[in-house]
């Protein structure tokens, strides 16, 4: 009998107990800050995770699967294991895990190491993992002196033990206690501790719950001997302006006069503290907090509120009101004040702060364009908690205006948007708008948002990871039911390789290993035809794409629909010539969704549409721009987001009854939706899907392998055609035989099944071909179990469209009567004669919730 390789584990180091997410940073409190410039010389930690039923599968299955917690002030690029010092496998997404094979490996010890690479080339390394192979058949055993235990954690639920991890240069620890060092320009340690994740990556509680914990009530009691005391009190007149200075605030409360704008303008590189208890109050007579140009500044355990008079700090900030460089704000409690609570800068940090029911959002920023570049750089939002904000409801006093939320960000390149609790915003939880590159949102916890949980809109290459999602946009969903109220919204958006991507770490929209619960819809990666520089469809209306110089439209602007154009502009005087044809627009391309886990639940979600609990992909336009290349039409864009662009779902787990639409917004079903030719979700797993997305079958819908179930009914010749299609590249195309009244149907009478009676939607899209046949219409019969027809014959349900020369959609929300149990489809006219032709596509009958 032949022996089999056992594996007998000796632990010699190994840190398993953790989990990424249970990580306190080392952070220290700063009483004088510095302006020196850092080179990026911090290395990732990186630990080794290797639960038990690992090991006990790899004494039979001769592969060992490994993965790493691998954090990074900055970004994780890649990780490396090394099987006795040779590399083995390397991985770029997190949780780095892999599968190591040791079947060929020699009786006796080995070892196995984690290497974790930054984008600056700084290494991590693990603890260094020993195990034995021996050929008997012996049962394994752990090795009694090793340091550390392995656990049975397999879920990545318990907490971690205290580790340290080597680097090259650097040696540091991830469970330091506090430590007040007033010459290093580090933040004070997090009294929070994060959360444990779940096996998936994510989070099982919020990161950041700030506001409740007082987490920004913990400045220093006592001044430093060389700062400047700030008494309570008016401090109207107190000079606030010295460089390299730390001012102490004393506890209670501070207050600035009575002027509008009454602030305090800091000086370069110094810093603004408070004492426990230490609070600044507008007294909503001042619109602003800090303000000014000066740079290095950092404004710490201050609760800063009633700033602003009302709707006047629209599109305002008061805390850095000006953007200014280099800034950290920290440990803030910024509440009920007017406009955003914090405008951020170019090398900013807000950091463990409550941002809470502020007027229009929690932090935003804007700086002037800069040509050829982007106005801010460089920021990080990190352990913050992001709630209750927009109270003014602006998106009321200015209908359209796009102009509220939790956080908003605009033409930056370079975020880190990491650990955050965003929940309860009566707008979007965090909306980054126009020209922003480079992004990365990671292990946010984003809840119960009146609108979309992330928007990514007329921007490029980010990463969203390991973010959890849940109930979001369900205000927004109900309010408008025509289009998908998604939990994430790529608009116009998607990667660019031309473009940075090392805070993102990819050049694609990457949307992965996020869990996304009952929200009112999904994902929805969309494209509007007629939003490209220099048109009237485009909301940011001076900014054009990274790609065209000028990037900015000249003033003066002439705002007056429907012809705000400059003509001089290139996007208008050469948009139909290369490379302009391609870089006028914002594209949703090389979107890549995987990996995520989606839950829905219909039962807990208030559904009112077609769109609740929906994927989409999909794009609108009115083809009314009458100098917009062709390329350009609704028709094509749709095809290209949709076949073109390389957006692409696969390897996720959907639990629940999910739907899918496509082209305008037309419902599809889970075989449809993975069939041809959208070919979409590959390597991923569905369970529920109760309800019918499309009674007709994908051929009979779309006409793309065949022509389905259609037949003549009487003087006509259909075919499957690829003279023209809504979506895809086949259509029906009905061909008369003879004058007067002619038909088409199903030839697979009582037709498909429904399933159930209740509300449907019916939708056809249509064209005219040859000859101006004026109008046609679809015709549904309903029929029971045992095929009787169960349809009122003096009231047949059918939808009209009058057709043109371009495409246009028919549709109905109808009732199947009780016991519906199957539908035939007609499509029908007596406009039109022999010769004459029509087009039709995209044929839907679907459930309507």
């Amino acid at each position: 009998m032949k022996l089999q390789r056992r594996l007998i584990i000796g632990i010699v180091l190994l840190a398993v107990l953790g989990i990424s997410g249970f990580i306190v940073s080392r952070l220290f409190i700063t009483h004088e800050v510095k302006n020196t410039p850092r080179a990026d010389s911090i290395a990732p930690v990186v630990t080794l995770y290797i639960p038990n039923k690992a090991l006990n599968d790899a004494k039979t299955g001769h592969t060992l699967n490994v993965s790493v917690d691998a954090t990074d002030n900055k970004l994780v690029q890649r990780v490396e294991y090394l099987l006795d010092d040779n590399v083995v496998a390397r991985s770029t997404e997190p949780p780095f895990k892999v599968s190591i094979d040791i079947s060929n490996l020699s009786k006796g010890k080995h070892t196995l190491q984690a290497l974790a690479y930054d984008f600056a080339g700084n290494v991590g390394k693990s603890k260094v993992f020993s195990f034995t192979i021996d050929e008997d058949n012996t049962a394994a055993r752990v090795d009694q002196s090793s340091e550390d235990i392995i656990t049975d954690s397999d879920n990545r639920a318990a907490p971690r033990a205290k580790t340290t991890s080597s680097s090259t240069g650097n040696q540091s620890s991830i469970d330091s206690p506090h430590e007040d060092n007033p010459g290093n320009n580090n933040p004070p340690s997090n009294p929070l501790v994060d959360p444990a994740r779940a096996a998936g990556g994510w989070f099982i509680a919020p990161p950041a719950q700030i506001c409740s914990s007082n987490a920004w009530n913990g400045g220093p009691s006592q001044a430093g001997a060389s700062d400047i005391i700030v008494p309570a009190g008016d401090n109207t007149g107190f000079n606030f302006s010295q460089s390299n200075k730390t001012y102490w605030f004393a506890p209670g409360e501070h207050t600035l006069g009575t002027g509008q704008y009454s602030q305090i303008t800091p000086g370069d590189n110094s810093a603004y503290i408070g004492a426990p208890g230490a609070i600044l109050d507008g007294k909503n007579y001042n619109d602003y907090a800090f303000s000014g140009s000066a740079s290095n500044v950092r404004i710490a355990y201050l609760e800063v509120r009633n700033f602003g008079r009302g709707l006047d700090n629209n599109n305002e900030g008061v805390i850095n009101h000006n953007s200014g460089t280099g800034w950290t704000m920290e440990y803030l409690y910024a509440h009920n004040n007017d406009g955003a609570a914090v405008f951020i800068g170019t090398d900013n940090t807000v950091r463990y702060s409550c941002l809470k029911d502020n007027g229009q959002y929690g932090f935003s920023m804007f700086k002037d364009q800069v040509e050829g570049d982007s106005a801010i750089k460089n920021i990080v939002v990190d352990h913050n908690e992001i709630t209750g904000n927009n109270q003014d409801d602006w998106e009321t006093h200015e209908s359209g205006c796009g102009c509220t939320g939790g956080g908003k960000f605009w033409d930056v390149k370079g975020a880190r948007v990491t650990n955050n609790y965003v929940h309860h915003n009566l707008s979007v939880g965090l909306w980054a708008d126009t020209n922003d590159i480079d992004f990365l949102f990671d292990s946010n916890w984003i809840e119960q948002n009146n609108g979309e949980g992330i928007w990514y809109e007329i921007s490029y290459n980010t990463t969203i990871s390991r973010n959890v999602l849940k109930r979001n946009n369900w205000t927004s969903g109900n309010h408008n039911t025509g289009s998908p109220a998604p939990a994430i919204y790529i608009s116009e958006s998607g990667g660019d390789s031309r473009l940075q991507s090392s805070t993102s770490g990819s050049n694609d929209l990457r949307i992965q290993h996020n869990l996304l619960e009952d929200n009112f819809s999904g994902i929805s990666i969309f494209e509007s035809s007629n939003r490209f520089c220099n048109s009237n469809g485009n909301t940011s209306k001076t900014y054009c794409t990274p790609f065209v110089t000028p990037n900015i439209i000249p003033s003066p602007y002439n705002y007056t629909y429907p012809n705000p154009i400059n003509a001089t502009h290139p996007c208008y005087t050469n948009v139909t010539s290369a490379p302009y044809i391609a870089n006028c627009r914002w594209h949703s391309q090389n979107v890549q969704v995987s990996d995520n886990e989606f839950r829905f639940t219909e039962s807990n979600v208030p559904c009112a549409g077609t769109f609740c609990g929906a994927q989409a992909l999909f794009a609108t336009g009115a083809n009314n721009i009458s100098w917009a290349p062709s390329a350009y039409n609704v028709q094509n864009v749709q095809n290209d987001v949709m076949f073109n662009n390389n957006n692409k779902f696969f390897n996720n787990t959907y639990i629940g009854d999910w739907r899918f639409a496509k082209g305008s917004g037309e419902i599809i079903n889970w075989d449809t939706w993975k069939g041809t030719p959208y070919l979409q979700d590959s390597g991923s797993t569905i369970s529920g899907q109760a309800v019918v997305a499309n009674a007709l079958n994908a051929d009979s819908a779309t006409l793309e392998s065949s022509i389905g179930n259609w037949q003549d009914w009487f003087s006509t010749n259909p075919t499957q055609s690829t003279d023209t299609a809504h979506t895809g590249t086949h259509s029906l195309k009905i061909s008369m035989t003879a004058g007067g009244s002619w038909g088409v149907e199903l030839n697979n009478w009582p037709g498909f099944e429904v399933r159930t009676s209740g509300a449907k939607k019916l939708s056809f899209w249509a064209k005219q071909g040859t000859g101006a046949v004026a109008n046609m219409r679809m015709r549904v019969t309903w029929y029971d179990a045992n095929d009787q027809v169960i349809t009122d014959p003096q009231n047949p349900v059918e939808v009209p469209l009058t057709l043109s020369s371009s495409w246009q959609q028919a549709v109905a929300n109808v009732t199947a009567p009780v016991g519906a149990n199957n539908v035939h489809v007609q499509l029908l006219s007596s406009s039109g004669g022999a010769g004459n032709s029509v087009y039709v596509d995209d044929i839907v009958v679907a459930d309507d919730r």
